[in-house]
């Protein structure tokens, strides 16, 4: 009976497998945040590691295992039964997993961190739900366990792990969820890695515990349990005695049908009591209960993760940075993380999505900080795709949502500033509100919120235009000024000392004067702020000179003449004389647009205007300054309405400035105010526009160089024509926000500034479009002491050149065509004119020739030099070497369609001779070389690798770049060998040769003798069907014996051979590379920097590149994957340290999607 409810329960809940306890994982940092405000999130992902196939990762965990101080991850296998460990590298990127097996069928489900057996080095735990006990790997302290140890838990189905001290011993004792036996175990440690035999309790018929957590709920100083009862919807409390027997359960409901699945713990409202988060997988929420500090809890209150969302697992961290705990949930049957930002009271916002990966099942995850950045990372496990994704974090600006306030119906704003009028440190808004002709005042409270608007008439229908702000009459209180564009005045309010102001005393009252902007500043130097405003249509500037008490007289004004409708006006030192200048933004007619600059001559007079021009119809609406490029000087940007741009003037420091750089903003924008400040914290300069015609605001960050990023929008709402911006820090945390007057709305719009999350990936680097690129070398070019990258483009008849910068990036491509049809299959690099300048040398398939490219020394190159192979030869591959000892680079070509090979002696510094053919044979099809001296008369010799007549010729060296006819060593029958190697495999100081057999799927070898003869010895099979096309040979168990690993396309495997140092090999060991991935080159490096060679191949199908890591005992890690772009085929690969940090890099030849892909070293 009990039984068969098992099974409904579980065809129930349509899942076989649920996720582990995720531990408190807390990190808390500085910076305070306010209670509302949330963090956006943009997440990519930055490496996957790949398990094995079907391996079903089911549970992570995080801890040091290796002593470096880096958090390192170990994972549960449910599917391939086995753990896995990852070490970090304190970038965020980790090696290569290490496999444990955890026994046949075992199902490992969940596992935990500890030191149990007191030697300071962290082991693991791991519950084995098919094998029905606890497996217990010890540390070495170095990234490396010992086989696990296993301990019974009867017939229990343990489903879930955590560790405490649950008898007071300081010893750490192990506590297991029993799925299958209803109960939850103790095993008691005894602080050698030994354990006791399971003590149980209850929780509750038919109640399938799955998952379990540890923690003091009742302040007594001793651990309790908690656990989640996924058949009766509850979670269940242990009240623990100290002694490692606890109370019976207690329950709180989850509610009915929500199968909980997961639990965490944290004290989410800052009341020193624990507090219970679970994720309900069938009602699809997250429950919070709230301790009381006795062992008791309020009742669930629920949040939302979305409808069919199914969660299955939960973390808690402050991704914020507001010292406020949130949650963040994998949902099984979506592809996104929930991410509910606390409000520190144990309440939370709604949740925020965000795409995480391709696939659905996301089935653990952990929150921590993996590359040392003070930004917390995200690992998931994703189930159904068999790999570990790391998400690394780093802080960006963005803006929340817009929020709005009245400024009173019909009020049309059309001015807004920030600054504090009632010195209560917290920033304050005024605002002009043209058709309601009144100055509006809201009240700032620190937390990014605001009072009501408070307004102060400015005089019937005198539609107030422009603000500025200031300390008129010195009293320490900012007063305010307004420019009355109907009532042809000037406006002052001073304030009294609460952030009130008195009646409005007015200036420069004209019958025909229309004022329209407004700014202050001391002009004089007086230490008295003094008033310049702009005159739209009579074509004026006019500067108040303040008396210092709030009165401005009329007796004191200083009159320019701008020529060209002034529209705005801003203030600043543009020729660094300590005086302020003034710049105003003109547009009359679509002719004469221009910013105007009056140079301040500090005795209240000013120069005749200085014309900038904007473009040609721009029609200029408003003026800002900066210092832009980080200069000293300040520079100028433009909002250009008609265009619609902005510009940027950089200043030269004399009040000159350079032609405008132009940024386009997009659609029909209308851009009419902007202002330059910080909004990123990187010290460099930003720019807000507020777009009329758009209704949105466009930031552009700056890049501290005069340039700036493409703009980001963010909408102020439909129809509400925007028409100012200010910014300044509204709430307090120390980043800055964007304030605007929203004409068409009536109101003002808030856009609290908020820190991003944002992730990386290595580029590619394009060769264009259809090049196919085939082969790929890398040699430092141009002298600079960084690697450089040559490709040949087999589709489009040319070989590309990407020059490599120190920073680990590449220049864009520069082509050199190899002719029409050329179809350049192979190349080589070298100085073949002896002019200590590297050359290329091409094999063109199509054309039947061998090409030169000969280098200028700065990594450009000459016209290609042809050299023609004869009609139909069909050069296939290219080798250089001194064939004729006179210093200078001769070439071999193999020519598989007139069955030869080709030798193109250099005879002097230029050309080279016409080819000299050497028959391989009837139908041979050579294609692969190698250069040796096989018989050590110090001449250079050739082998060669004839496909069609399976065998291998040799070409011995005779005198003067002259050769043998071929000797030829067949092989066996069908063996086809496409691949050729010359090495001492035994030590006899004779050159030995390696053969990869495609055909035949074998490897073999030939015994190199003093005379140049050889032996066969027996082949080595990979494998019926392997089809092994490349081999690489290195030392990789460091026994001064080299080994062999080959790529094998048929079997989608790489096999390593360990040489035994007399010419023979061990048995092979086999690395799977992926179903269906077609291994099609291999090639060896030592990547982690640990003197251990490693390997990497390229997988053509798979469309990635494997990464195998040595041991130095002759095996290897499992390939780690590094996805090289959907249907990008990688055809060939070649490693080298292109950044000069001592590490090596990879680059591939993506033939699929014509480019180069460039993978950095981390180690």
């Amino acid at each position: 009976m009990q039984d068969s409810k098992h099974v409904r329960a579980i065809t129930f809940c349509v899942l076989s497998i649920i996720a582990m306890l995720i531990g408190i994982l807390v990190v808390c940092f500085t910076s305070p945040k306010p209670p509302e405000k949330t963090c956006s999130l943009i997440l990519k992902p930055l490496i996957q590691r790949s398990n094995q196939t079907d391996s079903h990762p089911h549970s992570i965990v995080v801890a040091l295992f290796n002593d470096d101080n880096l958090l390192d991850i170990a994972v549960a296998n449910a599917g391939s039964d086995n753990i896995n460990i990852l070490l970090a590298y304190g970038d965020g990127t980790f090696a290569s997993q290490f496999s444990y097996s955890t026994g046949s069928d075992s199902n490992p489900h969940s596992l935990i961190a500890g030191d149990f057996n007191n030697d300071h080095r962290m082991d693991i735990a791991v519950a084995n739900v098919g094998t029905h006990n606890i497996g217990v790997f010890l540390g070495l302290g170095n990234g490396v366990f010992t086989g696990q140890t296993t301990f019974s838990t009867g017939p229990s189905r343990p489903w879930a792990i955590t560790v405490g001290d649950f008898n007071n011993d300081n010893k750490l004792d192990i506590a297991i969820a029993n799925y299958g036996t209803n109960n939850i175990g103790v095993i008691l440690g005894y602080g050698n890695g030994n354990f006791s035999s399971p003590t149980t309790f209850s929780t509750g018929y038919d109640s399938l515990p799955l998952s379990i957590a540890v923690g003091d709920f009742d302040n007594d100083n001793k651990l309790d349990i908690a656990v989640v009862n996924n058949v009766t919807n509850n979670v269940g409390i242990f009240l623990g005695h100290g002694n490692g027997s606890f109370e019976d359960q207690m329950i709180f409901t989850t509610g009915i049908k929500s199968q909980p699945y997961s639990i965490a713990l944290a004290d989410l409202n800052n009341d020193t009591h624990l507090d219970i988060i679970v994720v309900n997988f069938n009602i699809h929420n997250i429950g919070i209960f709230l301790g009381h500090g006795d062992g008791s809890f309020e009742k669930q209150t629920s949040y939302s993760t979305g409808n069919n969302s199914y969660p299955i697992s939960v973390a808690i961290s402050d991704f914020n940075n507001d010292n406020k705990l949130d949650i963040v949930v994998a949902s099984s049957q979506t592809k996104n993380i929930g991410l509910f930002f606390g409000y520190g009271n144990g309440a939370f916002a709604t949740q925020v999505n965000y795409l995480m990966l391709t696939s659905f099942n996301l089935h653990s995850i952990v929150v921590n900080n993996f590359n040392n950045d003070n930004v917390l990372d995200i690992v998931i496990a994703s189930y159904d795709t068999n790999d570990v994704n790391v998400f690394l974090g780093s802080f960006n600006s963005t803006f929340s949502d817009q929020v709005q306030y009245s400024t009173g119906d019909y009020s049309q704003p059309s001015s807004v500033v920030i600054d504090d009028f009632n010195n209560d440190d917290k920033l304050d808004i005024a605002v002009a509100n043209t058709n309601g002709s009144n100055l509006g005042i809201f009240i700032g409270y620190g937390d990014g919120k605001f009072s009501t608007q408070m307004t102060y008439p400015t005089g019937s229908n005198s539609n107030p235009r422009s603000i500025t702000v200031g300390d008129f009459n010195g009293d320490g209180q900012l007063d305010i000024a307004i420019v009355n564009e109907r009532d042809r005045n000037i406006g002052v309010f001073l304030q009294y000392r609460n952030g009130t102001f008195m009646p409005q005393e007015t200036y420069l009252d004209t019958s025909y004067y229309v004022p329209f902007s407004i700014i202050s500043c001391d002009f004089d130097n007086d230490d008295r702020l003094d008033i310049a405003v702009a005159y739209r249509y009579i074509n004026e500037i006019t500067v108040l000179f303040g008396h210092g008490d709030g009165n401005f007289s009329h007796g004191m004004i200083f009159t320019m003449y701008s020529q060209y409708q002034p529209f705005s006006i801003t203030v600043g030192d543009f020729n660094n004389d300590d005086r302020f200048d003034i710049a105003v933004a003109n547009e009359l007619y679509w002719y004469n647009n221009n910013v105007g600059v009056f140079l301040n001559y500090g005795n209240r007079t000013f120069s005749d205007q200085i014309s900038n021009p904007t473009e040609f119809g721009s029609y200029p609406r408003a003026v800002t300054v900066g210092d832009f490029n980080n200069d000293g000087k300040l520079d100028i940007a433009v909002a250009n309405f008609q265009k619609p741009t902005i510009g940027i003037f950089i200043g030269n420091g004399d009040g000159n400035f350079s032609s405008p750089v132009i940024y386009a903003i997009a659609g029909e924008a209308s851009p009419i105010s902007l202002t330059a400040c910080d909004f990123n914290n990187d010290s460099k300069l930003d720019i807000v526009v507020a777009n009329s015609g758009l209704s949105n605001v466009a930031v552009f960050l700056g890049k501290s160089n005069g340039t700036f990023s493409s703009p980001q929008y963010y909408s102020t709402g439909n129809n509400s024509r925007p028409y100012s911006v200010a910014t300044g820090d509204l709430n307090n945390d120390n980043r800055l926000d964007i304030v605007v007057a929203n004409s068409g709305s009536n109101n003002i719009g808030i856009f609290l500034g908020l820190e991003v999350i944002t992730f990386t990936r290595k580029a590619t680097y394009s060769t264009g479009l259809s090049m196919h690129p085939e082969y790929v070398a890398v040699y430092d070019l141009n002298n600079d002491t960084q690697l450089d990258i040559v490709v040949a483009n087999s589709n489009q008849d040319n070989v590309g050149v990407l020059l490599g910068y120190t920073n680990e990036t590449f220049s864009i491509e520069t082509t050199y065509s190899t002719d029409f049809r050329s179809h350049p299959i192979s190349l080589a690099v070298g100085d073949f004119n002896n002019d200590n300048r590297q050359d290329i040398s091409i094999a063109n398939a199509n054309s039947d020739s061998v090409g030169f490219l000969f280098g200028y020394g700065n990594g450009t190159f000459k016209k290609q030099v042809v050299y023609l192979t004869g009609n139909g030869s069909n050069p296939r591959s290219i080798a250089t070497g001194d064939f004729n000892n006179d210093s200078r680079l001769d070439i071999v070509v193999a020519y598989t369609g007139i069955n030869s090979v080709g030798v193109l002696l250099r005879y002097d510094d230029i050309a080279f001779e016409s080819p000299v053919i050497y028959s391989t044979g009837l139908g041979s099809e050579p294609g692969s070389l190698t250069i040796c001296d096989f018989n050590n008369d110090g001449r250079l010799d050739i082998a060669v690798a004839n496909f069609g007549t399976h065998t291998i010729g040799i070409f011995l060296g005779y005198k003067d770049g002259i050769f043998f006819n071929q000797d030829t060593h067949p092989l066996e029958d069908f063996s086809s060998p496409v691949f050729v190697a010359g090495h001492d495999f035994n030590h006899d100081g004779q050159i030995d040769i390696i053969v990869a057999n495609k055909n035949r799927g074998n490897i073999g070898v030939m015994f190199g003798y003093a005379n140049a003869a050889f032996r066969s010895l027996p082949t080595y099979p990979t494998g019926n069907s392997s089809k092994p096309n490349y081999v690489a040979v290195g030392d990789f168990d460091n026994d001064s014996r080299l080994d062999v690993a080959i790529a094998c396309t048929g079997s989608d495997n790489v096999i390593i051979l360990l040489g035994l140092g007399d010419g023979t090999f061990s048995n092979q060991t086999n690395y799977s590379t992926g179903n269906g991935s077609y291994p099609n080159w291999i090639t060896t490096g030592d990547f982690n920097n640990d003197s251990r060679l490693d390997i990497v191949v390229a997988n053509y199908a798979a469309n990635n590149i494997g990464v195998l890591l040595g041991y130095a005992n002759g095996t290897f890690s499992s390939p780690t994957p590094y996805f090289t772009g959907d249907e990008s085929h990688p055809y060939s690969v070649v490693v080298g340290d292109f950044n000069n940090d001592s590490r090596v890099d990879i680059a591939v030849a993506n033939y699929g999607t014509n480019n180069v892909g460039l993978f950095g070293g981390l180690w």
